[in-house]
């Protein structure tokens, strides 16, 4: 190789390397902006509660796929990632965090909540019951503050759950003002 292509090869060389590092630090920063979004000024917690009374009688396990909040111009944000099982004897008395997500500020009417595969144990059998695969949609008035957490209590009555023997209709209510912790 004589001198004039091996400098041609150098600055060659040079300018990938120069373009790779520019790439980086360009990709990195859209990394920290992102960051500043989900962190912001404008962005408040939401976390929903679910509660089950000391007595109750029926058994019911479903899967909880998904919840989701929605703000009054119609906007819908999904508040859970993974599916939860859901079983009436082991809430029976407790409260469990159902979800939690850093969601934008203002006012939400709606809460919406999918569930999938109710079942029913008595007797030591399970048994599927029926459902419709409708959401179920809570009126609610809340408004999420930013850089504050907003409480959403729901208390589900199992008992009140079930019609005509067969036919999954969940009952959940929303509880205006945080129980009493003890």
């Amino acid at each position: 190789m004589n001198r004039g292509s091996l400098k041609r090869y150098n600055d060659f060389y040079r300018v990938c390397v120069l373009f790779f590092i520019v790439l980086i630090l360009l990709s990195s920063c859209a990394g920290i902006s992102e960051q500043r979004v989900i962190r912001g000024e404008n962005y408040g917690r939401i976390t929903v509660v679910l509660e089950v009374k000391d007595k109750i009688k029926k058994n019911i396990t479903f899967k909880l796929s998904g919840i989701s909040i929605v703000n009054e111009k119609g906007g819908e944000t999904g508040l859970i990632e993974a599916p939860l099982i859901i079983n009436s004897y082991d809430l029976k008395g407790r409260q469990i965090v159902i979800a939690e997500k850093m969601i934008p500020e203002g006012r939400y009417k709606r809460l919406r909540i999918f569930l999938k595969e109710p079942s029913i144990t008595s007797k030591g059998r399970i048994s599927s019951l029926a459902y419709s695969n409708v959401p179920v949609d809570l009126d609610l008035e809340t408004i999420v503050y930013r850089k504050k957490n907003t409480m959403v209590f729901i208390q589900w009555s199992p008992d009140s759950s079930v019609e005509e023997g067969y036919r999954f209709s969940p009952l959940f209510t929303l509880k205006a003002a945080p129980p009493d912790i003890s």
